[in-house]
């Protein structure tokens, strides 16, 4: 299958890439725990990271979905499988990190909705 704009990364490398940010981003929680837990702001930058996880997770299941032609948009399956790992994530810092991990993510989820409500759901397409 011919991409239209060889410009835009393909689903499989995507996969990929996000795989490999999520792997980085887990290890940098998990290695950097100490740093997180010394003060309440890095306690909050510690559940943003973590938040951070979640997107690229999602990202990664989505793509693989994609590029093994599954299906095209993220069920609530997937979106508690990603956040459940990244609150995981989140507990192994800080209780604190959990909740604001919590907040960030849902946020990030209502965006990717937005997003994929412009990109696959418009009546122009």
């Amino acid at each position: 299958m011919q991409r239209a704009d060889k410009h835009i990364a393909g689903p499989g490398f995507s996969c990929f890439f996000s795989f490999l940010v999520s792997i980085l981003l887990f290890s940098i929680a998990q290695l950097g725990w100490e740093f997180f837990r010394s003060s309440p702001t890095r306690t909050i930058l510690g559940g943003a990271l973590c938040a951070l996880f979640y997107s690229f997770c999602l990202m990664t299941v989505c793509n693989l979905e994609d590029c093994l032609d599954l299906q095209r948009v993220a069920g609530y399956g997937e979106v508690c499988v990603c956040l459940l790992t990244s609150l995981l994530l989140a507990a192994t810092i800080h209780p604190v990190c959990i909740t604001t991990c919590f907040f960030f993510s849902i946020c990030s989820t209502w965006c990717f909705q937005q997003v994929a409500k412009q990109v696959y759901f418009t009546k122009n397409r």
